[in-house]
């Protein structure tokens, strides 16, 4: 391994643990990923271990590429076979090769989340209004086909077909939800008349095949003896059932992430995942990582304080970790500033004036140092936008316009 990188006790233990399987915990910025990273390393460079038969999952591209990348500058060979993907890809991959046993002729193509929307807006376009007498209401009102898009997507995560809705929500007890699973049942049916899939079906299918094919599953176990799962908060109750399938006889499984910063609560991601495996794991096959590289000890502090207020989050030990050459060092006083307003129009006018204090009192300063993050509402935005050319403060926008 790189002797000029310094990792922590924590970090090293969750790293040379290499059998049995382990629940990695840590806070932001306590290198959670540089362990998914330096384990690759240590299995292949101290363990000799077969770099293709390392698999390491995650679910951002940008995380892969880092991974991926870090590999490539760190490792002493280049290993172009080491698998680092996002589960979409590797989940497509296996379809690519078993899509004949889920009912495809030829490879479907992958449909994206906004495709997934246009088609479910065309089949509500195309149905007969008079079969769905309880739910036609709904059709035409704003929202609506994003919340048919939520239900098929929650569905197919937590492994619900149609009839499984059927079976286990008897009709007389919510007849629209009758109405609801049978515009489920044409939307699979048609993609798959379309040659196309989509990721919720991906995992769906290849779990099918898992179970009813068991020599492919031991063959998918028999290649990938050690696994390695970044970002596990953002798993969902269809991909947590593909890991217990796939790591059922591995030689390791090592699982990476926290309960505190889980994103993907909108596309399915069950944080219960998480907590489930820690009260399996927990004491002998959890590591937490204590230190914070990233943030100075007032704002984890003042953090720590907010997120206590969630009752059913795994309490772990968290601090700042203060060194010489970092942006570590202790931060001013008052540096975190806790603010309630009655309404928006009151916080606005606050940040503006905030924005003009700073600016004023540090000529060093510039606008561009300045960032305001913020949940994504129209209604707000419009506020904040203009409050700040209001008071001539220059301004723009990131991320389509969900961030200032």
């Amino acid at each position: 391994m790189n002797s000029t990188i310094i990792l922590n006790p924590e970090q090293l233990e969750s790293i040379e643990r290499t059998k049995g399987k382990l629940l990695v915990i840590g806070g932001p910025g306590t290198g959670k990923t540089e362990v998914a990273l330096f384990k690759i390393i240590y299995l292949i460079e101290k363990k000799s271990v077969d770099p293709g038969s390392i698999l390491t999952l995650t679910f951002s591209r940008n995380s892969a590429k880092f991974l991926r990348d870090r590999v490539a500058t760190l490792i002493k060979n280049s290993y172009f076979e080491i698998p680092i993907q996002t589960f979409q890809s590797f989940c497509y991959e296996f379809i690519r090769k078993y899509y004949n046993l889920v009912g495809y002729s030829s490879l479907p193509q992958l449909m994206v989340s906004t495709e997934q929307k246009q088609f479910v807006k065309k089949i509500l376009s195309q149905q007969d209004f008079s079969k769905y007498p309880l739910t036609k209401s709904y059709f035409k009102r704003d929202g609506f086909v994003q919340e048919l898009f939520d239900f098929i997507l929650r569905c197919q995560e937590s492994l619900i077909s149609p009839s499984d809705l059927k079976r286990k929500i008897p009709h007389y007890l919510k007849p629209e939800m009758a109405e609801l699973t049978h515009l489920y049942k044409i939307y699979l049916d048609r993609i798959k008349e379309d040659n196309l899939i989509d990721f919720g079906g991906l995992l769906y299918n290849i779990i099918d095949i898992l179970k009813k094919e068991p020599l492919i599953l031991k063959e998918l176990q028999k290649k990938y003896p050690h696994i390695i799962v970044d970002e596990f908060q953002e798993s969902n109750i269809a991909l947590m059932e593909f890991l217990d399938l796939l790591s059922e006889n591995c030689e390791s499984i090592t699982l990476i992430g926290d309960d505190d910063q889980s994103i993907f609560g909108f596309r399915g991601a069950n944080i219960d995942n998480i907590r489930t495996i820690f009260k399996k794991f927990y004491p002998d096959n959890v590591v937490f990582l204590k230190e914070s590289y990233r943030c100075p000890e007032d704002i984890v502090s003042f953090s720590q304080k907010l997120i206590s207020n969630d009752i059913s989050r795994i309490d772990k030990p968290f601090k700042a970790k203060e060194t010489q050459n970092s942006n570590n060092k202790p931060s001013e006083k008052n540096s975190v500033i806790s603010l309630k307003f009655p309404n928006f129009v009151s916080e606005a006018r606050a940040i503006s004036q905030l924005i003009l204090k700073f600016i004023s009192e540090d000529s060093s300063l510039r606008f561009n140092q300045i960032a305001i993050i913020m949940r994504s509402f129209k209604g707000y935005l419009e506020i904040i936008k203009s409050t700040l050319d209001r008071e001539k403060i220059p301004y723009h926008f990131v991320d389509g316009g969900e961030t200032i």
